[in-house]
């Protein structure tokens, strides 16, 4: 039996709440990497003399730590939801997940379209999900706006993770590098 619209408004807030309890995570997840990040930036700037047979080998960590602190920098950039391409990546990355109205990134895959965004098409595919749940013959504006806001921030929290995941895969590579760049050195 459907629920009526203000228990249909109630579910989408919670479903929004759950949302952006996994963005704060995986901001706060970027965040602790990107000082890791720096941190081992400041520790290789002044250990120099270490390094002063081997410049190119010094120049070269330096610079990879500095692009893996980039990688996290860029997830915090406002509206990552508004590029076509990172979206793109995303959704190859995670169309398998599919059919789960409130994982973020189940609704980012079942909203997504590959047109230029269009908050209309998807916050309408989102209803088409929830035609079986919820009354929406007579949804409100505040209704939509929520519906929305879950697609917004469940894209927002998509791609964090897939730089996350991009971030920790660029990190085992560089600690490789390093830790062999110290053995030589």
């Amino acid at each position: 039996m459907p629920l009526n619209a203000k228990d249909s408004l109630d579910q989408i807030k919670d479903i929004y709440q759950d949302i952006n309890e996994w963005l704060k995570f995986i901001e706060a997840k970027h965040a602790g990497l990107f000082a890791i990040w720096i941190a081992l930036f400041v520790a290789l700037l002044s250990e120099n003399e270490h390094f002063s047979v081997h410049l190119t080998i010094y120049t070269t960590l330096l610079i990879l730590l500095l692009l893996g602190a980039f990688i996290n920098l860029i997830s915090f950039m406002p509206f990552l939801n508004k590029s076509n391409f990172i979206r793109r990546i995303c959704y190859n990355s995670y169309k398998k997940i599919s059919g789960n109205k409130v994982f973020y990134q189940s609704v980012f895959v079942d909203t997504y379209s590959s047109d230029a965004y269009n908050a209309t098409i998807s916050c309408n595919k989102y209803k088409q999900l929830f035609s079986t749940d919820f009354d929406l013959s007579c949804t409100s504006s505040l209704l939509d706006d929520y519906i929305r806001q879950v697609i917004e921030v469940s894209t927002v929290a998509t791609i964090k993770t897939y730089l996350f995941g991009l971030s920790i895969k660029y990190a085992i590579i560089t600690s490789i590098i390093i830790i062999v760049g110290l053995i030589i050195a």
